[in-house]
């Protein structure tokens, strides 16, 4: 898992890829919408309060599409659709960001 937890990160994103999966960190609650351009895959999409709690999801978002979520949200993660579940994101999260600060 890719940890995008600066600006260039968080604009690239998953573009250009042909597979992966990124979580996107912010230093506080955001309410940003995501946009998928250059993205060779549909994504599935999990949004997290500060505590890793599944709080909105976007499933199968297609490449050139714009989601706004329904609230602010501190993480968020992309993965290629059909990957994981709600509780597995929370876990994996948690886990990759103690391992990589």
């Amino acid at each position: 898992m890719d940890i995008a937890n600066s600006f260039w990160k968080r604009i690239l994103g998953l573009m250009f890829r042909k597979d992966g999966e990124m979580l996107f960190v912010f230093e506080k609650d955001v309410d940003y919408s995501v946009w998928t351009p250059f993205m060779r895959f549909p994504i599935d999409i999990f949004f997290m309060d500060k505590d890793f709690n599944v709080v909105d999801v976007r499933k199968n978002l297609g490449p050139w599409k714009i989601y706004k979520p329904s609230g602010k949200y501190r993480y968020f993660f992309e993965s290629r659709k059909g990957r994981y579940s709600n509780g597995e994101i929370s876990r994996m999260s948690k886990r990759a960001l103690k391992v990589r600060p």
